[in-house]
């Protein structure tokens, strides 16, 4: 089944403390260790917004450019960003200034964005004009350039199985891997963790991001059964009645932190619906002054006959009219 494109979302989360981490991803020397480099804060180089000069730039360097000069690394492993956390860091960089540059590397008239994409949004969503930037030497390709920023994003615990979803799509959509197995052995990872992930681009845009605020619903286990839900499209049902159901569920796995069985149990009982009650036709009957009924359920083709009252005498010639009428239709 070919996966739903998603227009990923780039609206963005903090102050990111580990730049060092991207650069040792991308195996390059640092100089001085880890400790002087974020408790010394480079003095950047200012340049303008026409800035010819950004073909001279060296790797090493660190410089502070206009927003209109910098772009988004499109092989950036993370994807989703939480808003909450992309205001928090434009209210710090206001406040306090920004403690440690972005890392990136230069590509014709911009500065390609490959660690510090949140810091980045983050200027952007408080009209901040400039990013101290370090530049770097480019990635030798792009599959380089998107396994290195999963690397680091994976160490700070902030990569998210639908961040991975979405990209691992675009890497294949794009022909970045020759085959499937090529990018599941870049990835280290397994055939059924790619698959679970990959099928979570069943899921709406919409509601990925939804579900990314929660550590619950943001977890693969979790997360890929939600996409099971949408499996149903091709078995006719709605898109709109699915994506309601699926919102719903979300809801409430986030507010009772529901187990992977818990989640399984209520999907299951919202796509059935309630259980219909089989109700039986009831016809009441009279036999040697006493009453009863007839009860019939077609759905399970029983009938039942109940008399309560009868003596004896009554009740053993009943039984053997009922016999012998059994009797007589089946020789018929």
């Amino acid at each position: 089944m070919s996966a739903k494109k998603i227009k990923p979302f780039l609206g963005a989360l903090s102050a990111n403390q580990d730049a060092s981490a991207m650069l040792k991803a991308l195996n390059i020397p640092a100089g001085e260790s880890t400790a002087e480099r974020e408790s010394i804060a480079p003095v950047p180089m200012v340049m303008g917004t026409a800035s010819p000069e950004l073909a001279q730039l060296s790797p090493g360097q660190t410089v502070r450019l206009p927003i209109s000069r910098l772009k988004r690394s499109e092989f950036n492993a993370r994807v989703y960003y939480n808003q909450g956390e992309v205001d928090e860091t434009a209210e710090s960089i206001r406040q306090s200034g920004q403690q440690v540059p972005a890392i990136g590397y230069v590509q014709g008239d911009h500065v390609v964005i490959v660690d510090g994409g949140k810091r980045l949004n983050a200027c952007i969503a408080g009209n901040i004009d400039t990013l101290d930037v370090k530049i770097v030497e480019p990635p030798l390709t792009p599959s380089a350039e998107y396994l290195n920023s999963r690397e680091v994003n994976i160490r700070r615990s902030v990569q998210t199985a639908f961040d991975d979803a979405v990209r691992w799509q675009e890497l294949l959509d794009k022909g970045m891997f020759p085959t499937t197995a090529d990018l599941i052995a870049a990835l280290k990872t397994s055939n059924a963790t790619f698959s679970k992930t990959i099928a979570l681009n069943r899921i709406p845009a919409t509601l990925q991001r939804i579900m990314t605020e929660s550590p619950q619903t943001s977890a693969l286990s979790i997360a890929y059964e939600v996409s099971m839900i949408f499996s149903r499209k091709g078995e006719g049902e709605d898109q709109e009645k699915l994506e309601a159901i699926a919102e719903e569920i979300v809801q409430q796995i986030q507010q009772k932190e529901l187990s992977r069985s818990q989640v399984i149990d209520l999907i299951k009982s919202k796509l059935e619906g309630p259980k219909q009650r089989i109700r039986g036709e009831t016809t009441p009957v009279a036999y040697k002054g006493t009453r009863g009924h007839i009860k019939v359920v077609p759905q399970r083709g029983e009938i039942e006959l109940k008399i309560k009252g009868l003596d004896e005498a009554s009740l053993e010639g009943l039984r053997e009219q009922i016999q012998a009428i059994l009797k007589n239709s089946a020789g018929q």
